[in-house]
């Protein structure tokens, strides 16, 4: 398994050169009014993948892994959609940056995407064995439907932590 410390020290790097290369060629004010709203929506979207997989996963904090493999939100139409909206918040940052920035975010977000599926795979097929191969038969890695996309940005609190008297189903 990636170590919390591998993992932040990939997203450190990953920020530094979409920093570093944000100091050539900066996008125009135009492009600008619409990447940065993209980019935090996409950060929110990853919150909400997040959220996700602490409400439904039992997840604690980041150096924690789920106990359990979440089905609910987002994870019903796609299997990484953590990866998936970090990428794109990379993407749209590198734009509202610089075109140089962009370009190298677009090429960390791909990176990103294949070391979902290789590694996190993996590790997925380790935690849960049978019921992750399942799933993965049943759910795309990634998915462009309007309705899963929709999904990143609806957060839907499940009912035990809502009121703790109701019973889990």
């Amino acid at each position: 398994m990636i170590g919390f410390k591998a993992r932040a020290a990939f997203w450190f790097v990953t920020f530094m050169l979409i920093f570093l290369f944000g100091l050539c060629m900066p996008t125009p004010t135009e492009v600008k009014a619409f990447s940065i709203p993209l980019a935090l929506a996409f950060l929110y979207a990853t919150g909400t993948a997040g959220k996700y997989l602490k409400w439904y996963g039992g997840m604690m904090g980041p150096r924690d892994r789920a106990k359990r493999l979440v089905r609910e939100g987002p994870y019903s139409c796609m299997r990484h959609p953590m990866h998936f909206s970090q990428s794109l918040f990379l993407v749209f940052l590198g734009l509202t940056l610089s075109w140089c920035s962009f370009i190298v975010s677009l090429i960390l977000a791909i990176i990103i995407i294949i070391m979902a599926i290789k590694l996190d795979e993996k590790e997925a097929i380790e935690m849960f064995g049978k019921e992750y191969l399942e799933y993965s038969k049943e759910v795309p890695a990634i998915s462009l439907k309007p309705s899963c996309l929709l999904k990143l940005f609806i957060r839907k609190r499940p009912a035990h932590l809502i009121n703790p008297k109701a019973t889990r189903s």
